[in-house]
């Protein structure tokens, strides 16, 4: 169980595309960065790790928007932000 996610940012950081289900925290959390499938319909999450695989525009474009929004969540600035809130 993980109720934010850090697994799938790090892995967005790393350049890979993320397949989830459709949970609200993602969502919210990355909007189109990561591709969501219905809860529980294992095929439809299949067919798009398969999309993933086979369409190599899809692929780069999933890419592209997990890497941009991996950097709103960098180390340095989730410290930098926390530490102002903390201090403010």
């Amino acid at each position: 169980y993980e109720s934010w996610g850090i697994v799938a940012i790090e892995a967005m950081g790393a350049g890979l595309p993320v397949v989830a289900y459709n949970l609200p925290i993602f969502a919210q959390t990355y909007g189109q960065a990561l591709v969501q499938a219905p809860l529980g319909e294992i095929a439809k999450f299949a067919q798009i790790c398969l999309k993933l695989l086979e369409d190599k525009k899809f692929y780069e474009m999933i890419k592209a928007r997990s890497r941009k929004i991996s950097q709103q969540f960098s180390w340095d600035k989730v410290a930098g932000d926390n530490f102002k809130s903390f201090i403010s």
